[in-house]
């Protein structure tokens, strides 16, 4: 078979605290293939993000630390890469689209500057060669006037322009792989889709495969060929898009389906009402007893609560589920 482009195995990353050690991410493993687009779901401090800054050591350490498990892209273990080797791979055959572009972008260095820096470092190219290339990316990323926005500072853009940019900083050596964390948070839904759009575009035009980081499950159904849903820093549910939307076992994947707005028949009189997920995360700062979802389950039995449940596929399919007793019934 086939190497996968990326495949992580076991991952466990920690957070060393004033108030003890935090257990962001426990025994995380998938992997992604050539021009697939994976999204990685889940509430907020689920460790979806910690998981995608894992693939190319970008968290702070300390207080972070790879507590265990294997990094390989393209048959390379990264976890024991050089920096320097590191350096090599990011921006280059791996690509970032963080958060928040304004964070992200250098605050006192052009939009030029930052773009053409990726090919000047691993292309070699001439700066008029790099900028050419830069000002028919920009084109490509739809922002106007290219050539005078290479000009500006990321504060006289906008939000949906500053995003652009940072796509075209992801993309500007067609890496193999773009990680995206959040890439439309904080945007309008119309700038939103156009981001959406871009980013597929894109992928299908460089067979870059994405792993794209969201807590909007209507970004997956639109853009992800599979889905991993993610709970306490654990992997509780993998699987095809369509087979999870269509069946989701786990009860947390559930109720994240459940907790979505749903629209009313007009002139019915009935107000849409959330369903909510009871309860609470539990701490991660000591590692969980049994399933950490157990306490928030309806279906939860002594067992759940006594012993932690292993990633398996189901009826040897690929959709796979962490659950003692999965389709059973939904969270509530």
């Amino acid at each position: 078979m086939t190497e996968p482009l990326l495949r992580i195995d076991q991952l466990r990353v920690r957070f060393d605290t004033p108030e003890g050690v935090v257990h962001a991410v426990e025994d995380v493993s998938f992997q992604v293939d050539a021009g697939e687009t994976l999204a990685i779901v889940g509430e907020s401090g689920c460790g979806k993000s910690v998981t995608a800054l894992s693939i190319l050591r970008l968290l702070p350490s300390p207080p972070s630390r790879l507590a265990g498990g294997s990094i390989r892209f393209q048959g390379r273990e990264l976890t024991t890469l050089g920096e320097s080797a590191l350096r090599q791979l990011r921006g280059d055959r791996i690509g970032m689209v963080f958060q928040e572009p304004m964070t992200s972008l250098n605050p006192v260095l052009t939009i030029g500057r930052q773009l053409t820096e990726g090919l000047l470092r691993h292309r070699k190219l001439t700066r008029a060669d790099a900028r050419a290339q830069i000002i028919a990316l920009l084109e490509r990323v739809q922002i106007p006037d290219p050539a005078r926005r290479l000009e500006q500072y990321p504060h006289e853009l906008s939000g949906g322009m500053r995003q652009r940019a940072m796509i075209a900083i992801a993309m500007a050596c067609k890496p193999s792989l773009l990680i995206a964390d959040e890439p439309t948070t904080a945007l309008d839904v119309t700038i939103q889709a156009q981001v959406l759009d871009l980013i597929g575009e894109l992928r299908d035009e460089m067979g870059t495969a994405i792993v794209l980081v969201t807590h909007d499950l209507g970004v997956v159904g639109d853009v992800a060929d599979r889905v991993i849903v993610m709970y306490a820093g654990r992997v509780v549910e993998d699987a095809a898009v369509d087979d999870l939307f269509d069946n989701p076992l786990h009860p947390y994947t559930q109720g994240l389906f459940a907790a979505r707005p749903h629209l009313t028949p007009a002139g019915t009189g009935r107000r849409g009402r959330l369903t909510e997920i009871l309860g609470m995360v539990p701490s991660l700062r000591s590692p969980v007893a049994g399933c950490a979802f157990a306490p928030r389950c309806a279906a939860a039995t002594a067992r759940c609560r006594s012993e932690t449940p292993l990633l398996q596929s189901r009826d040897a399919s690929s959709h796979s589920v962490a659950c003692h007793h999965p389709g059973q019934q939904q969270a509530s």
